[in-house]
């Protein structure tokens, strides 16, 4: 298994570097930036021949002010082509797009603007483009990032790169949120399982950093909330903040505190208390109204929180790992991953550029999301197994008490059988015999001889009736004679009493250990005195067979069938299932008004 885990890590990895590969910018096109301070687009048109020309990403740190952004493409084909720019972020508060030293912007969007304005449907913000022959198009931007991190990449590209390039993203952002989706499955499975609250802050993680992630690549505005411009703003910090909230109860959830006193635990709970004021904070604004500066000082404090909550959770792992709690190194594993990716993308943030592109800060954290999720998934399914072994091991242990007194409730329930059949037998069957002699004899010498054959009659059917119910009670001779010959006398009897033709069959390979042979015994009798009662049957076929270690009963008749509304035919069957139950068997009927079948399978080994 662990082979399986490390080449399935590779095969993540390789993927994210080769798709990482193949989304470099293109550093043919370049442009021309400069901070927007109020000048009009005329004035832009006229200053940008005195700027320097730049080209790859850009990064801007956060950003006070919006920023016009200069570029031009020429059509080197022989026929109009249509082409799309991008500027590679699907958060940009305000664009408007100006063409050829106009003053009036052609097209304006952005995020405060409903998505549906949007001239191409996309999760991110594209320009579309018809070039003719030999045309070159001069293109300038406002680009509105204000307060927030302003890092873009323009790129302009033809139909079927853009619709590649589309394609591509759309497999990766499926599997990425596919991945998501299994281990959200596996967390609510394991919380309702394992009545684990852990697990279910983990639920609560995921879905909380995967409404990031939609709202992060634009999906969220594209799909769930397109007409809410208020919210495409708040949404990112919002989902932010829950993140790192669920996170930090998970922690202290799966690695309960030694020392709850401790400054270690005592820090990480106020951080839970400024995330949640936060959050408040987050849904009571109004982000549209938002002064610059408030926003970048938000912005700021939540990158601030966002490393203090790698540190601190960080160093709790390293305490339980000191403490040999169980599995803190899984932990451990995954945060480290995330660890890296969150210097990496907050110092970028902050303006520091490192020559990557920006499709390392779009898919990036969900790569190391994935290798955290693995390490932290595969904490819960250790933790789910060894639950799931200690649960086992107290079952067996239940049932081998439950067994044990449900064998001593039978030991005391046969002995007390026996005890009633023998008096039966002795006392009330001796009583009843001699009541029928001394009334033969007096049918002899007066003149109510027919009354008294009338008792002799009932007085026989009740020598009759005592007898098979002391059998019943306390089968004379069973170890003696065996089941074989005990169930022969049995059919014997229903033979010469009910007008019945009985068949059996039986074969048996192994000896049957004595209290199995009672059961079956037991089984067989209730199943006989149903027909006898209930059927109306004129033939009763028994066979009992070992196949294996399973040993299989079976009862026919050609009666009239079975009617389980019937309340006390209902609770004859009800009682050999519950037998069948105890001895763990299988109990299979078939009725219909010809007659009804009935299949038992009992397994001797463990009984």
């Amino acid at each position: 298994m662990l082979k399986n885990f490390k080449e399935f890590l590779t095969l993540i990895f390789l993927a994210y570097f080769f798709l990482s590969c193949n989304s470099t910018y293109d550093d043919s096109l370049t442009y021309k930036s400069i901070p927007y301070h109020g000048e009009n687009a005329n004035f832009i048109w006229q200053a940008m021949d005195s700027l320097p020309q730049s080209s790859g990403p850009i990064n801007k740190g956060i950003s006070p002010t919006p920023w016009w952004i200069y570029t031009e493409f020429e059509n080197n084909s022989n026929t109009e082509v249509n082409y799309y720019l991008t500027l590679k972020n699907p958060h940009i508060n305000l664009l408007k797009v100006y063409f050829d030293n106009n003053d009036y912007p052609e097209l304006i969007l952005g995020d405060r603007h409903p998505f549906y304005e949007r001239p191409i449907i996309n999760r991110d913000l594209i320009v579309p483009l018809k070039i003719d022959p030999g045309q070159k198009l001069e293109i300038l931007l406002l680009v509105d990032k204000s307060g927030e991190t302003n890092i873009l990449q323009p790129s302009i590209m033809s139909e079927l790169e853009f619709v590649n390039n589309t394609i591509l993203e759309n497999l990766l952002l499926g599997f990425i949120l596919g991945w998501m989706i299994i281990i959200l499955i596996f967390a609510v499975f394991t919380a309702f399982q394992l009545k684990e609250s852990g697990a279910l802050f983990y639920a609560l993680f995921i879905i909380s950093i995967m409404l990031w992630y939609i709202s992060h690549w634009g999906l969220g505005f594209q799909f769930l909330w397109p007409e809410s411009i208020g919210w495409a703003g708040k949404s990112r910090p919002f989902f932010n903040l829950m993140t790192n909230m669920f996170f930090l109860i998970l922690v202290l959830r799966f690695f309960p505190p030694q020392n709850k006193k401790s400054i270690l635990v005592w820090s990480i709970w106020i951080l839970i208390a400024i995330h949640l004021l936060l959050i408040w904070e987050t849904l009571s604004i109004n982000e549209l109204e938002l002064p610059v500066q408030d926003k970048i000082f938000f912005l700021k404090l939540t990158f601030g929180l966002s490393i203090l909550l790698v540190f601190l959770v960080l160093a709790y792992l390293i305490r339980q790992i000191q403490n040999k709690v169980p599995y803190a190194g899984y932990y451990l594993a995954g945060i480290s991953i995330m660890v890296l990716f969150s210097i990496f993308t907050q110092l970028n943030h902050y303006g520091v550029y490192f020559g990557t592109s920006s499709f390392i800060f779009d898919f990036g954290g969900a790569f190391s999301l994935l290798g955290e999720t693995i390490f932290i998934t595969a904490a819960f399914a250790s933790r789910t197994a060894d639950f799931k072994r200690e649960k086992e091991k107290l079952g067996l242990q239940i049932i081998q008490k439950e067994k044990e007194l449900a064998d001593q409730l039978i030991q005391v329930q046969e002995e007390e059988r026996t005890r009633i059949g023998r008096d039966l037998h002795d006392s009330l069957g001796g009583q009843l015999a001699s009541i029928y002699i001394l009334a033969d004899r007096l049918s002899q010498d007066i003149d109510q001889a027919q009354n008294l054959d009338k008792l002799k009659s009932l007085v026989k059917e009740s020598i009759k009736e005592s007898r098979a119910l002391s059998h019943d009670l306390a089968p004379s001779h069973l170890n003696e004679l065996g089941l074989e010959t005990i169930l022969k006398n049995r059919l014997r009897f229903i033979e010469e009493n009910h007008a019945i033709k009985t068949n059996f069959y039986y074969k048996i390979k192994t000896p049957i250990p004595s209290n199995l042979a009672l059961m079956v015994y037991r089984i067989c009798s209730e199943l006989l005195q149903n027909v006898l009662k209930h059927a109306q049957a004129k033939e009763i076929m028994l066979q009992i067979i070992q196949k294996g270690n399973i040993l299989e009963l079976i009862v026919e008749d050609d009666g009239i069938g079975i009617d389980l509304e019937n309340k006390h035919r209902g609770i004859g069957i009800s009682n050999i299932k519950n037998r069948v139950a105890y001895l763990k068997g299988q109990f299979n009927l078939d009725s219909n008004p010809n007659g009804t079948t009935i299949i038992i399978q009992l397994p001797v080994e463990s009984n």
